[in-house]
């Protein structure tokens, strides 16, 4: 629907909105009396830990953007890559942890007691219908590889 680039920039620019989302969502938790002491609390805790290590690592060693186009930078990144091993698929492949993230996610929202089929039927279907198309998604994408690009 979005076309190869655009999809390329939503991809991009989703972390950095997802984050501010999830803080003002744990800052509107606790300004309500949440506690991060619940096994939900832990849940959304660890999902927002992977996913700032994800983002982090991404942008380090992943991404192509202004910063990391900066000659220092450049060597820095090469430099790092040189002396752990790094290699572009590897870091594809920590990439695509993000999935473990999304379920982290999932387990954190269905322990809400808003995800109560009872209670709040609706966002709850929308919540657990979302995870199940990125999910199958990312499974169709990875079992039926990158589509070659071929010259005409």
């Amino acid at each position: 629907m979005l076309g190869a680039k655009h999809v390329r920039t939503l991809h991009g620019s989703s972390p950095l909105v997802i984050t501010a989302l999830v803080l003002l969502h744990a800052g509107l938790k606790l300004a309500n009396g949440f506690t991060l002491s619940t096994s939900q609390a832990l849940l959304g805790q660890v999902a927002f830990i992977l996913l700032f290590v994800g983002i982090i690592s991404a942008l380090l060693f992943f991404s192509n953007t202004l910063l990391t186009k900066q000659k220092r930078f450049a060597q820095i990144r090469a430099s790092t890559y040189e002396k752990t091993g790094l290699t572009h698929q590897r870091v594809r492949a920590m990439h695509n942890l993000m999935v473990a993230t999304g379920l982290v996610v999932l387990f954190h929202v269905l322990q809400a007691s808003t995800s109560s089929f009872s209670y709040n039927l609706m966002g709850t279907a929308i919540l657990v219908t979302w995870m199940a198309f990125t999910l199958l998604s990312y499974a169709a994408y990875r079992l039926n590889g990158r589509k070659s690009r071929r010259s005409p």
